[in-house]
């Protein structure tokens, strides 16, 4: 955008002009109280929201150690930390200084460590996807993998879930891990964990906490940020939406690109003998009015049902929901807690569900 029609310029050009104007048509001693009452106002307004915590410009940091892997594919420096801090802790769910901590074990993944070498007599699932595998913002027992585990175990699975989720990845870099490295776990299951911005559509969060205009201002006054906030919301949900959609078209790279791994992985699941399931996390926003990605999931859906691929749309655990009871915190719409549950409660219903109908040997 030219320099000349970014919104903080324009606005400034129009303020000058109204100035101007009033200058001319109104009495001096009439244009001065207007300006110092205008003054006053700013004032009082930006006293009342920094009181209220309204428009403060708070920043979730995200510290990780990452490290490039075989073909490319990044990971996590084995033994290193995962830290996520934000700037209050409304739910009390936060520890020290309103941190998570997450630790990754000595092969560079998420969660206790496991040998290659699997335990006899003991089943073993791998869970693969990006940063909702991975738990951002949720302590290490309450990742989707480790609250799949809790959940067939409390129900008397003798099983191991494996947390293979790396963020900021996609679909194609994922069947890569699972052909170069997942596979040598040799699991009975393997989970693919998708999410819409497996397109190459952007991530949610990218897209609702980016302001618009004025971006050194608001980080100055809370009352710019409240108002530009509540002026840029409708745009910014309309784009969310837009963006998403725009993804899953036929002639779509991304959409094109997913496809051809998720063949990737089910003809290298099918060679090994594991079964594969596609979950699907829904976007966590208006799950209860409209959900506005429903035509998407049904693409992906078909498109699974096409390959032969099993499927699971995990919207079906948030009946009830809006969406924001669900999010990390305010400024990270990553799933929660309760959301891992829930889902993990859906995804293992399913797979109790078909050990209990699978005969049993005499």
């Amino acid at each position: 955008m030219s320099a000349l029609l970014r919104p903080s310029v324009i606005t400034g050009a129009a303020l000058v002009l109204v100035l101007v104007v009033l200058w001319f048509r109104l009495r001096r001693d009439l244009f001065w109280v207007l300006i110092v009452t205008s003054l006053v106002a700013l004032v009082v307004g930006e006293a009342l929201c920094r009181g209220l915590g309204l428009g403060a410009v708070d920043r979730v940091e995200w510290s990780e150690s990452r490290v490039s892997g075989e073909s490319g594919v990044p990971g996590y420096e084995p033994g290193s930390t995962l830290v996520y801090t934000y700037p209050d802790n409304p739910r009390g769910y936060f520890g020290e200084q309103n941190r998570v901590v997450g630790a990754i074990n000595s092969h560079g993944f998420r969660g206790p460590y496991r040998p290659l070498e699997r335990t006899p007599g003991t089943g073993r699932i791998a869970l693969i996807g990006d940063s909702f595998t991975l738990g951002i913002g949720v302590r290490d027992e309450d990742t989707l993998p480790a609250s799949l585990e809790a959940v067939l175990t409390e129900a008397g699975a003798d099983v191991e879930v494996l947390n293979f989720g790396v963020s900021d990845t996609d679909t194609p870099q994922q069947a890569t891990l699972l052909e170069n490295t997942v596979l040598g776990y040799d699991p009975d299951i393997v989970v693919v964990v998708v999410f819409l911005n497996d397109a190459r559509s952007g991530g949610t969060i990218a897209i609702m906490n980016s302001p618009r205009g004025f971006n050194r201002l608001r980080r100055f006054s809370h009352l710019v940020n409240a108002l530009g906030d509540a002026i840029e919301r409708p745009v910014v949900h309309r784009e969310l939406v837009e963006r998403y959609r725009s993804a899953y078209t036929d002639s779509s790279a991304g959409w094109l690109a997913m496809r051809s791994a998720l063949r990737r992985v089910s003809e290298a699941t099918s060679e090994r003998g594991c079964r594969l399931i596609v979950a699907l996390y829904p976007v966590l926003y208006r799950l209860d009015e409209g959900y506005p990605f429903e035509r998407l999931h049904d693409t992906i859906r078909a498109f699974c049902e096409s390959q032969g691929i099993e499927f699971v749309d995990l919207r079906a655990a948030f009946e009830g929901c809006s969406g924001p009871e669900l999010w990390v915190h305010r400024l990270d719409q990553h799933p929660n807690e309760v959301a891992h549950r829930r889902a993990a409660e859906l995804i293992g219903a399913m797979l109790l569900e078909d050990m209990l109908a699978a005969p049993t040997s005499d």
